[in-house]
């Protein structure tokens, strides 16, 4: 049986407004993951990632009429929604006895929502690798009979019917790696340029689930209960990278990196006994850091850790569940730039309870901070998310177009769904930019970023992003 898994058409300018020229387009590993198990199975599998081959929706039907595929599984995240639902009412006009499927964050935070548009047959909920395996296997058999298999939602006789909770994988090493031969060549792909140093560049899963409980971030998929993959696991998918598809840098895209301490020393020093030597990053807790497990990281090729800070308003910080406190960040970021790595921090505007006062707060204390790179999103209230929910229930979500559910730097098509009450979006809209040429364009700091070109690519990179802010 034939499978096409599809990462559905979006432009750069859709998915970044004025930032597209610094996307991160990378390959989304769960399409990756899923397409591995079906290999395994023997299915024919063939993955179609539309945005960073450009392709539109014309192009993507044509593709399906080639292909012919039996089923068809299409990914999203809130800002592809409509997109996938265009591709997946496209996919039945060319072959109405297909399956069309859909799973990632979005429908798991909205599953009753998606179904009800008519575009998808089965929706895979939360963690989906072994959903939509059972789900290919029970349609290899000629069977239409879902019901046994848990982690789906799908209409029968009108009705919508939810087979029940899949219990979460934690044995994450019994998962074979992400099927990157599937995809375009990694040169293809276009990593941030302030999150790379070396390409082709790939991003590894170690873990999932996050135990931390922000109340803007969406935890559906793989929920709070941290599962880890075995450092010798993690290794050998690096090996795999480096010696099958040339990869020179990693990226650790955990939720939180360093929620197990000792797991991460243990990872590091299963690179360093296997003298592999290749930079990385990830995304770390301000709370779970010493100086020792810093340096550890360093030495096994960590040159750049991002924290998520998110305000400088103490008030806000309650507000919102984030546990730790300015100086933990301040203490943080110092302690990682004394050990010699790079450091990435992100902030947002527009968070509930959000004055100008407060978004001034952010942007002075990010400027003490001197981190290497700064990000000033704006606060989207995405589905899954409490906050989502909240703002729902009181009223104040201003629209529910997808389409414009955009963190980056807002293009002039695009309007907010949440404006907290004592802000205008136009306001939020001139303090985004702000912040970024008032961060990016002091001579001190843009002093100490020359100091640390090394190499023609950061050049480029450096070029890149300050094309990118003078634009906005």
């Amino acid at each position: 049986m034939k499978i096409l898994l599809v990462n559905p058409p979006l432009t750069r300018q859709e998915a970044a407004g004025k930032m597209k020229s610094i996307i991160n387009l990378l390959p989304p590993l769960g399409i990756g993951y899923i397409a591995s198990l079906l290999e395994r199975d023997n299915f024919s599998v063939k993955i179609v990632d539309c945005p960073v081959l450009g392709l539109t929706h014309d192009d993507l039907s044509r593709v399906i009429e080639i292909e012919k595929p039996q089923l068809v599984g299409f990914t999203a995240t809130t800002i592809s929604i409509d997109s996938a639902m265009k591709s997946a009412k496209n996919t039945k006009l060319i072959l109405p006895r297909s399956l069309v499927v859909i799973g990632g964050p979005h429908v798991t935070a909205l599953a009753e929502e998606t179904l009800e548009t008519g575009a998808f047959d089965v929706a895979v909920l939360g963690e989906g690798e072994y959903s939509f395996l059972e789900l290919a296997q029970q349609f290899r058999n000629d069977s239409s009979d879902f019901s046994g298999i848990r982690g789906l939602m799908y209409k029968r006789n009108g009705a919508l019917i939810l087979t029940g909770n899949r219990a979460y994988i934690n044995d994450l090493d019994s998962l074979p790696f992400p099927a990157l031969h599937l995809f375009p060549p990694l040169s293809t792909y276009h990593p941030m340029p302030g999150n790379v140093r070396k390409i082709p560049y790939a991003q590894i899963m170690t873990s999932r689930g996050c135990p931390y409980q922000c109340t803007f971030c969406d935890r559906k998929v793989f929920g709070q209960l941290f599962r880890a993959r075995s450092p010798r696991n993690v290794v050998d998918e690096i090996e795999v990278l480096m010696k099958r598809f040339g990869v020179r840098e990693v990226k650790f895209n955990d939720d939180t990196f360093n929620v197990d301490v000792k797991r991460v020393v243990d990872i590091c020093e299963e690179i360093l006994k296997r003298n592999i030597r290749i930079p990385w990053t990830c995304r770390v807790h301000v709370n779970n850091l010493s100086a020792d497990l810093l340096k550890t990281m360093k030495r096994a090729g960590c040159w750049q850790i991002g924290f998520g800070i998110e305000s400088a308003n103490p008030a806000i910080l309650k507000s919102i569940n984030k546990s730790m406190s300015l100086e933990d960040g301040r203490r943080a970021v110092q302690l990682a730039k004394e050990c010699g790595i790079n450091v990435k921090v992100s902030f947002m505007f527009g968070l509930p309870e959000e004055t100008e006062e407060t978004i001034q707060e952010t942007i002075a204390f990010a400027k003490t901070l001197m981190a290497d790179i700064v990000n000033f999103h704006i606060f989207i209230p995405f589905p899954g998310t409490e906050l989502f929910r909240t703002i729902s229930a009181r009223g104040e979500l201003l629209h529910r177009d997808y389409q414009h559910y955009c963190q980056l730097n807002l293009p002039d098509n695009i309007h907010l769904p949440f404006v907290p009450k004592r802000l205008t979006e136009n306001q939020i809209r001139r303090y985004s930019s702000q912040a970024y040429k008032s961060y990016y364009l002091r001579p001190a700091y843009i002093y100490s970023q020359l100091r640390q070109i090394r190499s023609p690519l950061d050049i480029y990179r450096y070029w890149q992003a300050f094309l990118a802010i003078i634009g906005l």
